[in-house]
């Protein structure tokens, strides 16, 4: 039987960019976080779950 394990990665402080509004801000921040986390799905797919509710009532 395979062992299970957890690893944990700490990685550098993102460079958060700047933009001239909040609002852009916000979308390029939000980008930058998803461009990592898939960066991981990519390499470890079978370690992704996606928990959003797929079908209506």
């Amino acid at each position: 039987e395979e062992e299970l394990k957890h690893q944990s990665a700490f990685l550098p402080p993102l460079e958060w960019p700047s933009a001239p509004s909040h609002r852009e801000n916000i979308v390029r921040g939000t980008t930058l976080c998803n461009q990592v986390l898939g960066e991981f799905i990519l390499q470890y797919p079978e370690q992704w779950n996606w928990f959003y509710h797929q079908w209506s009532d």
